[in-house]
């Protein structure tokens, strides 16, 4: 594997694809905090972080979706790639955006503004956290989400307030006995952290209000979850909102109502989980690729050439 990424065939089978590469982070931590209790593995390190961005600019040239999408399908055929963060945990604020700053790129942030508004550790989170230190939470809120994740589905298959109401409580009280650089990473990043980025040339796109699995709310929800989402990002930052991540974005997670929410809400294009290249044919159904802690050198060179794409499709249960 390391002698086919020093000779470049990865980089070769990347430029060959001659189409947008778009990956998908959800938190950057400390490279200290690697390895800690309360660090998803969902999550790279900034070390790693930054290593990646060097390697994608040895590959080709940095683009926002928004951007790739409006240079159109007549646009010179070019293999590009694009950087885009779900949530957004304010670890990556912290990590992410100087790394980005220091190579002049310009990412794609999908922030759920209930949580940006709240500080409220995303349900995820919650789950994990309970199991990792259940002597922060009572009896009866360890319960509660024992009895949820117990569920067909777990989590991910419950509505808001059936999640309000498990996870309530457990959330309440590990925000409160959390050490506090682990809530400080974990929670949503701030307004104002929002408005820097906008203000750096960054793309701020939609994640729902409350992380919400469209698929799994009533479609009064659903509504809900899109337009107050979309109209917060509005009126916080005085533009346009083009882009929406869903939430999971896997398969049966969002469906073509909800793709329709989008555009009448005026956004332009939507991400999913899907493995595999962006395809301008799909505009509310864009593919990512998803990095994360198990990424070494060799290994994220090997996602960025999509000979792992069919593999990732079928663990994912698009095929």
């Amino acid at each position: 594997m390391t002698a086919l990424e020093r000779c470049g065939v990865f980089k070769r089978a990347f430029q060959q694809r001659r189409g947008l590469r778009v990956l998908c982070y959800h938190g950057v931590c400390a490279d200290d905090e690697a390895g800690a209790p309360w660090v998803p593995g969902t999550f790279v390190t900034a070390g790693a972080f930054a290593a990646q961005l060097d390697v994608l600019r040895r590959y080709g040239p940095a683009v926002t979706v928004a951007e790739w999408l409006a240079a159109g399908p007549d646009a010179p055929a070019e293999s590009a790639w694009a950087i885009t963060f779900d949530d957004v945990a304010a670890c990556a604020f912290e990590h992410a955006r100087p790394a980005l700053a220091r190579r002049g790129v310009r990412a794609s942030w999908y922030v759920a503004t209930g949580h940006v508004t709240s500080g409220r550790l995303f349900d995820g989170d919650v789950v994990r956290l309970v199991r990792t230190y259940p002597e922060l939470v009572s009896p009866a809120a360890r319960e509660a989400v024992d009895r949820m994740v117990g569920r067909r589905g777990g989590h991910k298959q419950c509505s808001i307030d059936e999640l309000r109401a498990a996870l309530g409580p457990a959330e309440a009280e590990l925000r409160a006995r959390l050490p506090a650089r682990a809530y400080a990473a974990l929670r949503a990043v701030s307004w104002e952290q929002v408005t820097a980025l906008a203000a750096e040339g960054h793309e701020i796109g939609g994640h729902t209000v409350d992380h919400a699995i469209l698929a799994v709310q009533t479609a009064a929800e659903r509504d809900r979850q899109v337009d107050e989402c979309v109209s917060a990002l509005r009126q916080r930052l005085g533009r346009a909102v083009l882009g929406f991540a869903y939430p999971n974005g896997g398969p049966g997670d969002f469906g073509p109502g909800d793709q329709q929410r989008l555009a009448a809400a005026g956004v332009r294009y939507a991400v999913t989980t899907r493995c595999g290249d962006a395809d301008r044919g799909h505009p509310y159904a864009l593919n990512r690729v998803c990095i994360g802690g198990r990424h070494s050198p060799a290994s994220f060179a090997l996602e960025l050439s999509g000979w792992l794409d069919r593999r990732r499709l079928m663990q994912q249960g698009w095929l």
